[in-house]
């Protein structure tokens, strides 16, 4: 069993790291400079088992509309009620979502710790369809 750990933010995962691990993980560097991968083992079930915990920083993905509409006279703006949306990793994320590619290609099972609201939950989304387009049996 791997276990792969998402925070929200890159302090929140240094800091469960720290209580799961107590204290003793390995920190690698990823593709993305700020948000750092902790690796430790951990009890589940009577094993220890290799845990990932590494993070986002915030939203991964946005939301837009396709090309053809993104501009203010491209289109007649009742057309936009009827388009639809495209969902894609916003450019200041794309060495984020690298990682989480990376990460889960060899997860078992993925952990999502976002906050409990709809920000976190749009977060928690972005991060599930990343690593699972890579893995979809996580």
């Amino acid at each position: 069993m791997r276990v792969l750990c998402v925070a929200e933010k890159p302090q929140q995962a240094r800091a469960v790291a720290t209580i799961l691990s107590q204290g003793s993980f390995a920190t690698r560097e990823g593709p993305s400079r700020y948000n750092k991968n902790f690796d430790f083992s951990y009890r589940i079930s009577g094993n220890f088992e290799r845990v990932t915990m590494t993070s986002v920083s915030g939203h991964v993905a946005e939301v837009d509309f396709p090309l053809n509409a993104r501009r203010w006279h491209s289109c007649d703006p009742a057309h936009l009620f009827t388009s639809p949306v495209v969902r894609e990793v916003n450019e200041q994320a794309k060495a984020v979502a690298r990682n989480l590619e990376l990460e889960s290609r060899t997860a078992t099972h993925l952990y999502i710790w976002t906050d409990c609201d709809r920000e976190g939950e749009s977060i928690g989304n972005d991060i599930a369809e990343i690593c699972r387009k890579v893995n979809a049996r996580i």
